[in-house]
Parts: structure tokens; sequence; C-alpha cells
């Protein structure tokens, strides 16, 4: 009775904890928390960037902190409905463990996308005609990330490298990744509620701090080094400052919701 007085969509299992912001914006409260979880996003990137930084912390933990995150933005945004996330990212990480790689990348594609299906299909059932936003957004996302990774460990197992093409050749993976390691992929905040698709590859990069050397390499400021007992070129410059990017993005967000 409540949601109802408040126009909250009644199947909507998501945080109402600030439906007094409708009030203000004329939003509604999905609106409102996907907003909110966004933002929420930005100021915990910051917090990944520079607190748990991969010169300070190990991969493991950042690996942990995107699966908790995500998890929880899920959560505010969805309420209950997360457990259809973990049970496409589980169940395809199952697939990958006792499947061969000769045919797993199969069968995950196959669960993936008729579990999406079926969600959508239900969707349309017990909700037809709603605008409310619901699971099935990162659902799509989540399905793009565990069959992309499967078809990558097929490539990198399987096919000879004189038949891949140059994009398949940089993204192969060889082995199947820890479940730690897998569900910080999948569970990233960053780019969980909406995309876009991230390669397993790059979001390795991106967790041990390598992009960083790649930046310095390209502008010409790096000196020999050792990381991890191998001696080879590291950064001595400073990081990219996402400063400049960050302002252009919220003021473009800014001008869209006006």
């Amino acid at each position: 009775m409540m949601a109802a007085a408040e126009g909250v969509d009644p199947y909507y299992q998501g945080s109402r904890q600030f439906w007094w912001l409708s009030h203000f914006t004329g939003l509604q409260i999905d609106q409102i928390n996907f907003i909110l979880s966004q933002f929420t996003a930005l100021i915990l990137g910051y917090v990944l960037r520079v607190h748990l930084h991969p010169s300070k912390v190990s991969t493991n933990v950042r690996h942990c902190f995107c699966f908790t995150v995500g998890v929880s933005m899920l959560y505010f945004c969805f309420g209950n409905y997360v457990v259809h996330i973990l049970i496409q990212a589980v169940t395809s990480y199952v697939i990958l463990r006792m499947l061969s790689p000769n045919t797993f990348q199969r069968y995950v594609m196959i669960f993936a996308l008729s579990y999406l299906s079926l969600i959508h299909l239900l969707r349309q059932i017990y909700n037809y005609g709603s605008y409310t936003l619901d699971i099935t957004g990162p659902l799509m996302v989540i399905t793009q990330k565990v069959t992309s990774l499967a078809f990558c460990l097929h490539d990198g197992n399987v096919k000879e490298e004189k038949k891949l093409n140059e994009d398949q050749k940089k993204q192969r993976v060889k082995e199947i990744p820890s479940f730690v390691v897998y569900m910080g992929y999948c569970f990233q905040f960053q780019t969980l509620m909406c995309g876009p698709l991230i390669f397993y590859k790059d979001y390795l990069v991106f967790i041990a701090g390598e992009q960083y050397r790649s930046y310095s390499k390209a502008n010409g400021d790096v000196s020999k080094g050792q990381v991890n007992g191998i001696d080879h070129k590291t950064a001595v410059c400073t990081e990219p400052n996402p400063n400049v990017t960050f302002r252009s993005h919220l003021q473009g967000f800014l001008v869209e919701i006006n």
C-alpha cells in the first residue's frame, strides 16, 4: 500500500530509502537508486585508485573490493533479484570447471543466453509494459562477460595461433581464473550496472595497474626497475590524471538530466 501511495512499482525490489527525492526531482525511485549507485561508483573508484592502489594492496584485495561493492550496488538497486546474477555467474563458472575447453564455450553461451531470455520473458508475464529498471540490465552485462571469457579460454587452449585474428590473440586466456578473480571480474562495479563490456585480460591489466606502465612507455617516461623480482621497464611518471575526463562526463550528465 505504501508502494502504491508513493507511486513505486510494487514489483520493484530495490531500496526505498531515498524515495523522498522523487518529490524534488520528478524521478521514480528506481531511477534515483540507479543515479545514486553511479555516483557511489565514482567515489569508490577513487578509493580503489588511491587507497587500494596496486602498490599498496594485493590484487586479491582489489578483486574482493570489486565483488563486494558490485553485489552491494545490485542489492541496493534490485533487492533479492541479485540472486539471478549470482546464479548466472556461478553456474557458468561450474561449466568452465567441469567441461572441456573444446566445448565449454558453447554450453556457457547456451546457458547464459537461455537464462537471460527466461528472465526477460518472466518480466513480460508479471510486469508487462513497465518502464521500471530491473535486473535484466546487469544480467545482460554478466551474459557478455561470462560468454566472452569462455570463448577467450577456448581460443587460448584449443585454437591454433595462426587461426586467430589480432584481437583474439590479444584477448585469449590460458588458465581458468580462481573463483575470487572470476567473481571480481563479473561484479566489477564500474561497469556492472549498464556496461560497457570489459574483456577479462583488460580487467586483469587494470587490477594489476599495468595500464600505468603502458601509459608511461607510450610517453617515454620509463626506467629500468624490478617488479615481483623480475627486471623490466616500469613507470616513473605520475599516473594519468582523470580529473578532466571526470569533469567532462559529470557536466554532460548534469546537462542530460536537466
